[in-house]
């Protein structure tokens, strides 16, 4: 009995997408969805040692400012465009996976 051999179509190839989600996590990329008040300006942003899933749940976001004595306190608001991020998600990913809705959107 002869069996036919056939190559799996696969619809993307899996180091594509691991790039896509160190693009989407990576620091430049994550820039453009934190906005941060003067005088304060955005220092390191470190990622989580272990993830609950392919992406991070959090990253950690350092801010900078320079305190003197003139000036010895500082307010300032650090905003993460969470709406604007998850449109990018949906845009990225969307490449690869044909359905409409690819993420679930959970309220945090």
């Amino acid at each position: 009995m002869a069996y036919r051999q056939f190559e799996r179509e696969i619809p993307f190839h899996p180091s594509d997408f691991l790039g896509v989600i160190k693009n989407l996590t990576g620091r430049e990329m994550l820039l453009n969805y934190l906005d941060v008040d003067q005088p304060y300006s955005i220092g390191d942003i470190e990622h989580p040692k272990k993830y609950e899933g392919i992406l991070p749940m959090d990253v950690k976001v350092q801010t900078l400012t320079t305190l003197t004595l003139q000036n010895p306190q500082s307010l300032g608001h650090l905003v993460f465009q969470r709406k604007k991020y998850l449109d990018k998600l949906e845009e990225e990913f969307g490449k690869f996976v044909k359905s409409k809705k690819i993420l679930k959107r959970r309220k945090i």
